[in-house]
């Protein structure tokens, strides 16, 4: 069973079609005391920071969200769901977050410069070293995943090479830096649709992949 967290504020009807178009159990959960009979919780978010966790404080959820994480129950936040994930967020004001990741959501400070995938100078491919073996999709023989380099990127950019916009909007690449579950049959470079000012600043242990626009960004996090 996995509890879909609808805390008045998220993506809920979107994500509860996500999850049923692939045959999972879900369960709206809007009481914290649901949370002790689900197996994993989802925390979907659209809007502020701010916002988010004040819905999550009126719903009497934030406790309940870190006592199933100490339990050891996945927890998996998505847009402004993975944001509160943090510490702390600086939209709109300073707020703070779960706490459950240590780091900060931060805004992108403009103007950024055009996008390069963070390669070399030059035009260069981006490189991106060897993942470590894994359980799940990995080559025979326990050897280490092969990432090919990216090629240099022409999308996303303004016309005459201009800064890039804030908010960062529409489609953009993820690029593994470390193996995970969560990228399971996710192709290296896989699309995913952004919308957003502002993004996490998380630790180098905590980064499962990143997203450049002007400079690389943690776009998938995670622990344990």
């Amino acid at each position: 069973m996995i509890a879909l967290i609808d805390y008045g504020a998220g993506n809920v009807r979107s994500v509860q079609k996500a999850l049923e178009a692939v045959e999972a159990e879900v369960r709206l959960v809007r009481e914290p005391d649901a949370l002790l009979t689900t197996e994993k919780i989802v925390l979907p978010g659209v809007g502020a920071f701010g916002d988010c966790m004040a819905g999550l404080r009126c719903a009497g959820l934030v406790d309940a969200l870190r006592q199933a994480v100490e339990q050891g129950k996945p927890l998996l936040g998505i847009c402004v769901g993975m944001q509160v994930l943090f510490e702390e967020g600086e939209e709109m004001g300073r707020h703070a977050g779960l706490g459950l990741l240590p780091g900060q959501v931060v805004r992108f400070i403009p103007p950024l410069p055009p996008q390069s995938w963070g390669g070399p100078r030059g035009g260069r491919p981006l490189k991106i070293p060897p993942l470590p073996p894994q359980s799940w999709g990995g080559p025979r023989g326990g050897g280490p995943l092969k990432i090919p380099p990216l090629p240099p990127q022409s999308w996303g950019r303004p016309r005459g090479g201009g800064p890039l916009k804030i908010p960062h909007t529409g489609w953009n690449q993820i690029v593994p830096v470390k193996a995970s579950p969560l990228l399971h049959d996710l192709p290296i470079g896989a699309w995913a649709y952004f919308n957003h000012a502002y993004y996490c600043q998380a630790r180098p242990e905590h980064t499962i992949a990143v997203t450049d626009y002007g400079r690389p960004f943690p776009s998938v996090v995670g622990q344990g």
